[in-house]
């Protein structure tokens, strides 16, 4: 008797699944006609039945909280559980009716009890996604499902300009929909702990920044309970959240985080939770607060190795002055050697109005003896905290504060989690932390300080953002450039990729990471600090070796040196980009140290020597630089780990001693090249013969402005017929490829595509001003059949990635998800800028307005604020930039930090045609069609620029027609003459503009500043 075969089906969302809504059953196209699906989900595992919600509104997961109701699971049960028939719950109008569609089409009667549920519930889900208000803010009812890992996410940013250090010290938080979360002080040390599990939206250890109410032993209230009877909204702002309860009972609760700014012996981080308790009861009311949070561990590795020893090294504990009008600090004590160069601290009180302060009165320091055989949303034993100080960690803690309210009173429980750090200069022994806590105690026992720390941080923020506001027919891109991208950038700008939602572990600065200083830098010196500006970009500098390849990434010291080969050459944007701004030349002249020594050079010395390790020492056959283990983002790892820096610098002293080459010549070897690279290498080439210019060395800048023409040949040689290659293959590989991308080049993974195609590969050609204009029409046909989805541009055409390389990071990923053919926002905004700066200058206005079309399309969708139109589909977030968008879905995904921000926000520059060349303004701009123009405010070192443009529908260049600028009412030229009051008034008029177009919307409203 033989073996029965079976048959098994494998099935993922991508192999054999598929999505719940991409088959409705046939049965209801009638009843579907003309309505909207909001909501599908299969029943039973084999998916052969489906239940579907139609109605008004975006997307959104109805069944499931529809379904998690017992008298609605009790009315579907029979058709669930037996999977006998698809189900449609129909919203017509004001009432609700349910078919099904087995054995035959039928109408079930629905109990008025489940169907007035439904009509509620209908009702309240079309607002889960939350508002972007008028002034940015993004509000929601944190009870409601989130729409995604990133979307109800804020940053906090602390300011330590002028400080030490101040890029690896300045202090930053995560603040989740209910306030949790967790904070850094400086580099990878945490104040209060993330989560260390797989689910990335659970950023912070759950007892971070929440609190209880207790009365008569008894919990009343918990800040984190998504079940509560209470009215509760968030509200998350630009370096501040402030979340919102109104209880029945009459009390109200207002908190607000935020980051505090330095002050001089603070110590070096302090995230801040003010809590406002009013009584609207009209009756007394007293009853105990209790705050709990978990403090992160020194060195987390060790909770990859050994827990144990992790809990047995932190012995949690209380600093107590026995001056009982001072708080109770909680602070833990580390007694491995290495963990006490950091303590981590918190300090609470309330204050009443008359300026009385009450404290702790009791402690539990042990998660477990708190929560007991409760949960953390109600713990066993929060009515007596047993006030035990454990022999070992965590380092949990929860504290309680008798709170008294009279009717109509309001009181204030200000709580600052801290660190104590050896990074402000001396080691934190016991009297140095005291000394420390004791400068914070004098300052809390003024009741308005915390409320001073808040408009301070709510000023600089104002300050910062001053550099340039907008007032555009668009509201919603007024409020992103205005608002939502500023802040992005300065948080971007000291925190690299490693925190908020983005990893939990601790991933360093990264060298390519100064493009976000790119836009930071206007910001920066908007608000008086061109030489911190300089000092950062030292930094970097100071992470360039000797033979010229940087550190991948830093902290105090760096990491992986030369392994990624376009990290140094990104510096010369950064010194060009100050100088374009400034004015100021010095920085070139700037000593800064030689990576791994104890020597130093110029930054004009050290630009000297990436350029000559980028383009003649680091390059391959075909005269470009080595791809190394990848460049940039695109994560192509062609050649396995390639050659790091140190190793092929010994690789090249042995070649020249050993008189395979003369110093000089291009190292030897059979590694792939970028053709990136290759463009980037131009626009350093071309900034550095002009800082040669500049310093009046005639040497140098014959020898890069010759060196010009070699390069363009080179990188012409890259060009495949249709579109530049993206790189050089020299090794042996199973396709016999000899180049990657373009036509050709035998590694598409789309029979009907002819090659593969980057778009790295057209934007950087654009942008180092490679590309002509015949080039750049043919790259753009390709890109808009093989790399154009609904939702940006794709990062490449489907590859075959597995014939160049075993493991290559792009390969890793399936089509459509990050790297490999997904939308990969950073890189999508650099194609817009290259868009338009090729709209600019083509001859063809028909090409012209191509490339402006794409441009828009694409910055309208990879906006934040486009989200908010369906919230459950797109995920992200509202106010920040994500990294990618699937195609396939339309969800954007994370990380949340990334090089998006900084390249949207250089794209509506470039639209609204602000540039600056040594310290001057220079106007082009290139506004969307249907504008009949926009209002610029400008903010440079030497004063402030008010700029109207005016121009008819359509879209208009400059290089088409010179407009008529004046300042202050006298003819200027396109490029602004220094303000001499401090403020000028700019107009731009296009030709062919009527009065209705030059006064319709702008003087609407006038631009904050």
């Amino acid at each position: 008797m033989g073996i029965m075969k079976k048959t098994y089906t494998f099935k993922t969302s991508r192999v054999g699944g598929g999505s719940a809504a991409e088959k409705v059953p046939g049965a209801f196209d009638a009843l579907l006609a003309h309505r909207r699906v909001i909501d599908v989900r299969t029943i039973g595992i084999r998916g052969r039945r489906k239940i579907l919600w139609t109605g008004a509104g975006p997307s959104r997961p109805i069944l499931r909280a529809a379904l998690a109701n017992a008298c609605v699971y009790a009315f579907l049960e029979p058709v669930l559980r037996q999977a006998v028939a698809n189900v449609l719950i129909r919203e017509d109008g004001a009432s609700i009716d349910v078919w099904i569609d087995a054995p035959d089409l039928r109408r079930c009667d629905v109990p008025a009890e489940v169907a007035e549920f439904m009509k509620e519930l209908s009702r309240r889900s079309s607002e889960w996604g939350g508002e972007l208000t008028s002034d940015g803010e993004y509000e929601f009812d944190p009870r409601t499902p989130s729409p995604g890992t990133h979307f109800r996410v804020n940053l906090l940013l602390g300011d330590r300009v002028g400080c030490s250090d101040p890029l690896l010290t300045t202090p930053k938080a995560v603040v989740d929909a209910w306030g949790g979360g967790s904070s850094r002080s400086h580099a990878d040390k945490q104040i209060l702990a993330t989560r260390w599990d797989v689910l990335p939206c659970e950023n912070g250890f759950p007892a971070n920044r929440q609190f209880y109410l207790v009365k008569d032993g008894r919990q009343i209230f918990y800040s984190a309970d998504s079940g509560g009877r209470f009215d509760v909204r968030t509200c998350h702002s630009s370096n501040f959240t402030t979340i919102r309860y109104s209880l029945p009972d009459g009390l109200y609760i207002e908190r607000v985080f935020f980051v505090v700014p330095a002050e001089e012996n603070l110590p070096l981080g302090m995230e801040a939770q003010l809590i406002r308790f009013r009584n609207d009861s009209g009756r007394s009311r007293s009853f105990d607060a209790v705050l709990t949070g978990m403090f992160g561990f020194p060195h987390p590795g060790a909770l990859t190795v050994d827990v144990i020893y992790t809990c047995v090294t932190v012995e949690p504990g209380v600093v107590i002055d026995e001056d009982s009008a001072r708080p109770v600090v909680v602070a833990p004590r580390y007694t491995a050697g290495w963990g006490r160069d950091d303590r981590p601290f918190n300090v609470t009180q309330v204050v009443y109005p008359d300026g009385r302060r009450s404290f702790s009165d009791a402690v539990c320091l042990d998660y477990e003896h708190f929560v007991g055989a409760g949960t953390l949303q109600r713990p066993e034993n929060i009515a007596a905290l047993d006030n035990v100080l454990p022999r070992r960690g965590p380092a949990f803690f929860a504290q309680s504060i008798p709170v008294v309210l009279e009717p109509g009173q309001t009181v204030e429980c200000q709580s600052f989690n801290g660190l104590v750090s050896s990074r402000e200069g001396e080691l934190v022994t016991d009297e140095v932390f005291t000394h420390r806590m004791g400068h914070l105690a004098r300052k809390l026992e003024d009741p308005r300080w915390a409320s001073r720390l808040f408009a301070e941080v709510r000023s600089r923020q104002r300050t910062y953002a001053s550099a340039l506001q907008v007032d555009t027919p668009d509201k919603d891109v007024d409020q992103l450039v205005n608002t939502h991208l500023p802040f992005q950038v300065r948080y971007q700008s000291y925190v690299s990729r490693s925190f908020g939602l983005t990893q939990k572990g601790f991933r360093q600065i990264g060298f390519r990471e100064i493009q976000d200083l790119f836009a930071g830098m206007p910001f920066e010196v908007a608000a008086g600090r061109s030489s911190h500006v300089k000092d950062l970009i030292g930094v970097w500098a100071g992470h360039v070796h000797r033979f010229g390849y940087a550190d991948h990434q830093f902290y105090w010291e760096g990491a992986e040196p030369g392994r990624y080969s376009d990290d140094a050459l990104w510096l010369f944007q950064a010194v060009g980009r100050y100088i374009d701004l400034t004015g100021d030349k010095d920085i070139l002249f700037q000593e800064e140290r030689v990576a791994a020594t104890t020597q130093t050079r110029t930054i004009y010395e050290t630009l000297r020597a990436i350029l000559h390790y980028s383009g003649k020492v680091s390059v391959g056959r075909n005269g470009l630089p080595l791809i190394d283990r990848a460049d940039w983002n695109d994560t192509l790892n062609l050649d396995g780990e390639g050659m790091h820096g140190p190793e092929k610098e010994a690789l090249y002293a042995q070649q020249i001693a050993e008189g395979a080459i003369a110093d000089g010549d291009p190292i030897r070897t059979d590694l792939s090249e970028s053709v990136m690279n290759g463009f980037l290498l131009e626009i350093a080439r071309s900034y550095m013969a002009r800082f040669a210019r500049m310093v009046c060395d005639r040497g140098t800048e014959k020898e890069w402005t010759k060196f010009g023409s070699v390069l363009r040949d080179r990188r012409q040689a890259a060009w495949k017929g249709d579109f530049f290659a993206r790189a050089f293959i020299n090794r042996p590989n199973p396709a016999n490829a000899t180049y990657l991308g373009g036509a050709g080049d035998g590694l598409s993974a789309e029979p009907s595509i002819p090659g593969t195609y980057f778009l790295n590969s057209f934007s950087w050609s654009v942008l180092s001003g490679v590309a002509t204009e015949e080039q750049i029409a043919t790259m753009l046909d390709r890109i808009e059949d093989h790399l154009v989805t609904p939702v940006g541009i794709r990062l490449s055409s489907p590859t075959r990635f597995d014939l160049l390389m075993g493991r290559n990071g792009s390969g890793d990923y399936a089509y459509g998800d990050r790297e490999n053919g997904g939308v990969f926002k950073h890189a999508a905004m650099m194609g817009v800028v290259a868009l338009l700066e090729a709209a600019k200058r083509v001859a063809n206005r028909d090409l012209a307005e191509q490339l402006m079309g794409l441009a828009l399309r694409v910055l309208r969708v990879t906006a934040p604020f486009s989200v908010i139109e369906d919230p459950y589909t797109l995920g992200g977030n509202p106010r920040f930039c994500t990294q990618y968008t699937n195609p396939a879905t339309g969800e954007n995904i994370g990380p949340l930090l990334s090089g998006t921000a900084p390249w949207m926000w250089l794209a509506y520059l470039n639209l609204l045609g602000v540039r600056f060349r040594e310290g001057r303004v220079v106007l082009d701009p290139l506004l969307p069609p249907e504008w009949a123009g926009a209002k610029v405010s400008v903010r440079m070192p030497h004063g402030v620029y008010r700029i109207k443009v005016v121009k008819p529908k359509g879209t208009v260049r400059c290089c088409d027609e010179e407009p008529l600028v004046t300042l202050e009412g006298v003819p200027c030229g396109r490029e602004l003459p220094v303000v001499a009051e401090g403020e000028g008034k700019v107009r731009v008029e296009f030709a062919g503009t009527s009065l209705d177009d030059a006064s319709r919307a702008f003087d609407r409203r006038a631009i904050r500043v």
